[in-house]
């Protein structure tokens, strides 16, 4: 994610913002569209070999076929961190951040990549190339035309020419997304049974578990998520962040922050995922506890002190703040570490602070 650049065109910075987020997701974006519980009716990988043909649907409903198992994969920041945590090392990635920043890639070997790309939609196209990829591996919004990680379909057509492109829904809950990815390394190649994946299985179930508890015992904590930019505050709508819907659905009570405007046109719009208020309305949408972004180009806690207004609401006043990655979290080390920073928030939060 970056900060404003005077160059950029107009609606490419919030593009970036939103989509780093949305999830990613992660942080995606990062993170986006309206999530619905449905399966997409996804099938399981077709059976392949490693010397044999190989061939995916993904969820474009578009089949790839190629003569062998791709071995050479460059994925959006978030697309390659699902893979790699199903066992597929992408050999280089894209996305919003350098990979030493990049929080899709926390807990990973990031000596074993490179990056073809630190800010989102920018794509280094001859580096790319010299890689020779077998497969471009990213994620999508079904209402927005242009694949997660690429700045228009001149560029995405660009790279597709390099080597076909899967890309996985990155709209359903997430643990709905972790299924499709799993399938797609599966197909690459990854074993499902490795060491370590059941016990990361239940480091999650036991977190969701425990977040469903903590939110039965707080259902009068009226919960925000926001983000904090100089030209105000962005309050994240949650039916349009997978994340904090499938928190809705395990308990937790989300304040409403407004309904997404029809949009048809399938462009980027950032009032389909935010409303956005300025630091005089700050108290716009009373809350209990307060999900602040901390992902890189968002003001800081340090920064959001300055503002008055932010000072003087109850959530901030009685320290009742949960970080927030706004990560499109297609893992689950990833999505289990979102979900007790929550708990824990929530565990030792206080109702009533605002009527």
């Amino acid at each position: 994610m970056t900060m404003p650049n005077q160059d950029d065109p107009p609606g490419t910075t919030r593009r970036r913002f939103v989509m780093r987020g949305l999830g990613a997701l992660v942080s995606a974006p990062l993170l986006l569209a309206a999530c619905g519980d449905d399966d997409k009716g996804a099938s399981a990988p077709e059976a392949t070999t490693a010397a044999g043909p190989w061939s995916f649907t993904d969820d474009r409903g578009t089949k790839i076929s190629l003569d062998k198992r791709p071995e050479r994969i460059i994925a959006y920041d978030t697309a390659g961190s699902a893979l790699w945590y199903q066992g597929i090392v992408p050999r280089a990635v894209f996305g919003g951040a350098p990979l030493k920043d990049n929080a899709a890639l926390e807990g990973l070997d990031i000596g074993q990549t490179q990056s073809v790309g630190d800010v989102y939609g920018e794509i280094n196209l001859e580096k790319l190339a010299a890689l020779k990829p077998d497969l471009i591996v990213t994620a999508y919004d079904p209402e927005q035309s242009v694949l997660f990680g690429f700045k228009d379909d001149k560029q995405q057509k660009k790279v597709q020419s390099f080597a076909p492109i899967a890309a996985i829904d990155g709209i359903p809950l997430p643990t709905k997304v972790i299924d499709r990815f799993a399938a797609l390394a599966a197909s690459l190649g990854a074993d499902p049974d490795a060491e370590g994946r059941d016990a990361e299985r239940k480091r999650f179930d036991d977190a969701v578990t425990k977040l469903r508890e903590t939110a039965a015992g707080k259902k009068n904590v009226a919960v925000v998520a926001v983000a904090g930019f100089d030209d105000g505050l962005y309050y994240a709508r949650p039916a349009r962040f997978p994340a904090l819907k499938e928190y809705e659905g395990w308990g937790v009570h989300f304040v409403t922050t407004g309904i997404k405007p029809r949009n048809s046109s399938k462009k980027f719009d950032p009032a389909d995922f935010w409303t956005v208020v300025s630091y005089e309305r700050a108290d716009a949408f009373p809350a209990d506890l307060i999900m602040h972004d901390v992902q890189a180009g968002s003001l800081t806690l340090e920064a959001l002190a300055k503002k008055p207004t932010w000072k003087a609401l109850p959530a901030v006043e009685d320290g009742q703040l949960v970080a927030w990655q706004k990560l499109q979290a297609w893992s689950y080390p990833l999505y289990t570490k979102e979900i007790e920073l929550l708990t824990a928030g929530l565990e030792q939060a206080d109702a009533g602070l605002v009527s």
